[in-house]
């Protein structure tokens, strides 16, 4: 289904109430909530059927991005990608800066990481046997997301670990709501990366949108109560 087809969709919706015009404009408007208010649903509910899993499984993406690409540098954080929106799953590799009795300098070690939330954070940092650690015989590590930044933590202030740092770090992540349009012409069209039954689903919110915010009580699925 393209553009086009969600917009026609929209339009047989919205015959049944016999709403105001809705234009491409409008379409171009509500599409992008609509997308966005379905995108927010299924990821509350994420892993929580496999049904869901596969219905978004079209806006997972995966990233391998950069931190110390040599030892002269030793950034704990990095930029997500521009289309990022939720994150899946993190695996972290490390590389030796100095040999151990198990490791040798530029060896490489990887794991999937934990995430951390920021209340949680002190907790687990003052913690012996939460807090992150990375020795020849354990590796324990946590991330963290702060609006477009990745945070990987893999020991604490208290206790630093100058054998190690973070070379690359590859992200399974939700991409943002994709951007669905077409022109007053109608010739540029975009296909939706999503199933015909999922853009049927998001056409119906969006004329729900459009119906809310039409100015029209009479059309408003949720009719204002009181004065």
């Amino acid at each position: 289904m393209n553009a086009l087809d969600m917009y026609r969709g929209v339009l047989f919706e919205l015959d049944k109430y016999e709403s105001p015009e809705f234009d491409v404009e409008d379409f171009n408007w509500f599409i992008v909530l609509a997308t966005d208010k379905w995108l927010k649903g299924e990821l509350d509910r994420y892993e929580i059927t496999q049904e869901v899993s596969d219905r978004i499984s079209c806006l997972i993406d995966s990233a391998e991005i950069s931190f110390n690409p040599d030892n002269n540098t030793d950034l704990r954080e990095a930029d997500l990608p521009e289309n990022y929106r939720h994150l899946v799953r993190c695996l972290v590799k490390l590389r030796y800066k100095t040999s151990t009795p198990v490791y040798t300098l530029g060896a490489k070690r990887q794991k999937h990481s934990r995430r951390i939330t920021g209340d949680g954070q002190a907790a687990t940092m003052d913690n012996y046997y939460l807090r992150p650690l990375v020795s020849d015989s354990d590796l324990d590590l946590f991330h963290r997301v702060v609006g477009n930044k990745l945070s990987v933590m893999f020991d604490t202030p208290e206790a630093p670990n100058e054998t190690v740092t973070i070379e690359s770090v590859t992200i399974e992540y939700f991409k943002k709501s994709p951007k669905i349009e077409i022109n007053q012409s109608m010739q540029v069209v975009t296909d939706t990366p999503f199933p015909d039954n999922v853009s049927r689903e998001i056409v119906k919110i969006c004329a729900d949108l459009f119906l809310e915010n039409s100015g029209s009580q009479r059309l408003q699925s949720h009719i204002a109560v009181g004065n």
